[in-house]
């Protein structure tokens, strides 16, 4: 992906996976089988940004978009022994 602002390509493109079918995930929406999406996941030193697209319907992320429009889904953070300190 090109740059114009920069005119420089980045450095760490992440490549797009789509997730697992139903059969195999058996992910749920709503009581029935939901879509899957696309993703791409930036680990930096300090921080992981995922990024999802959603591809058909139905799935959490499909709605999160119509209703909210792009933007955070939802954040998550990485605790050091974390069944010590949620027990």
């Amino acid at each position: 992906m090109w740059n114009e602002q920069r005119k420089t390509t980045p450095t760490f493109l992440p490549e797009a996976t789509i997730t697992d079918t139903f059969e195999k995930a058996h992910t749920q929406y709503e009581g029935k089988a939901t879509a899957r999406a696309k993703l791409a996941i930036f680990r930096l030193e300090n921080i992981t940004f995922e990024l999802f697209e959603p591809v058909g319907k139905p799935n959490t992320w499909q709605e999160f978009l119509e209703k909210h429009g792009e933007g955070v889904h939802h954040p998550a953070f990485s605790v050091e022994r974390m069944e010590q300190n949620i027990s």
